[in-house]
């Protein structure tokens, strides 16, 4: 009698074994990308439409990820790149660069954003990263504010003020001392005060004192009186009240002078001499009797 044959057990999974695919036993092609810090959304080059968007960047929209994948990228983020992406249409690149996100309420977001280009499941994507810059902004809004304050500050004093940095350079310039120089904000911001401002025998010689206190070899006179030279090539007398700007070391990094141009009072003062001499010698003479006769 032939032997039983027994039928060989099929290659079945075990009891409640998954059917997934191998693909599909580990983190899908995009998940990786949930774990980043920086807000992500990945971008089909050939449709530009939304793939995947990680948690960070569907808080930043406001929006759900049903409410974003397959929609197009312009729909969110540089809505004034619409056919003229700098990666797809232009073949740039971007890297850091500043633009914007829109947001469900219709509010624009401040971005930083990078986009590298890859293929991943046999397409070619964009990866998009951004970092939301709404703090940043705000912080750099508040320092224009604090400017502009003391810019105002700065242009009630009566007086001239003008900063030096070591290198003898204007960085600070109010619209006093550019009514008595003669000229623009524009034109003195950066320039070289010697060349600029001072009469060319003394641009030398100012300059040696300048760079001697700035190695900190010599003490700043707090106050003095020199001549600088306006637009128009006209010198004008100039008391100035003088500090040295220094920093968290200590080490000389610069000046900040106030100045009132005295010229005409100089010159009242040196003609109110000349008419009191004038008039001494008027009197001197009518009181002069003559030669007195002897008898």
């Amino acid at each position: 009698m032939p032997a039983k044959r027994t039928a060989k057990p099929r290659n079945t999974p075990p009891t409640g074994a998954s059917r997934r695919s191998p693909a599909a036993t580990g983190p899908g092609p995009f998940e990786l990308l949930d774990a980043v810090g920086n807000a992500i959304l990945v971008v089909d080059a050939s449709t530009r439409c939304v793939v995947h968007a990680n948690p960070r960047a569907l808080a930043l929209l406001d929006r759900t990820a049903a409410e974003v994948h397959g929609r197009v990228c312009h729909e969110f983020i540089c809505p004034a790149e619409r056919q003229k992406c700098p990666i797809v249409d232009l073949g740039g690149t971007v890297d850091h660069a500043e633009r914007v996100l829109l947001t469900r309420d219709g509010g624009r977001l401040p971005i930083l954003k990078t986009v590298e280009r890859s293929r991943v499941g046999g397409r070619d994507v964009l990866i998009e990263s951004f970092i939301d810059l709404t703090n940043r902004k705000a912080a750099d809004e508040e320092v224009r504010r604090e400017r502009d304050r003391a810019r105002q500050q700065f242009d009630l004093v009566g007086v001239m003020l003008v900063a030096l940095d070591r290198n003898g350079r204007v960085t600070i310039v109010n619209r006093r001392a550019c009514e008595i120089l003669g000229r623009s904000e524009r034109e003195l911001l950066g320039a070289d005060w010697f060349e600029t401002c001072l009469p060319e025998s003394l641009r030398r010689s100012v300059r040696g004192v300048f760079l001697r206190l700035m190695a900190d070899e010599v003490e700043l006179a707090r106050g003095n009186e020199s001549v600088v030279l306006n637009g128009s090539g006209e010198e004008r007398l100039i008391a100035w009240r003088n500090t040295v700007l220094h920093d968290e070391t200590g080490h000389p990094v610069g000046t900040l002078s106030a100045g009132e141009d005295v010229t005409e009072q100089r010159r009242n003062a040196d003609a109110l001499k000349l008419n009191e001499n004038a008039w001494r010698r008027c009197s001197s003479w009518s009181s002069w009797e003559g030669p007195r006769r002897t008898s």
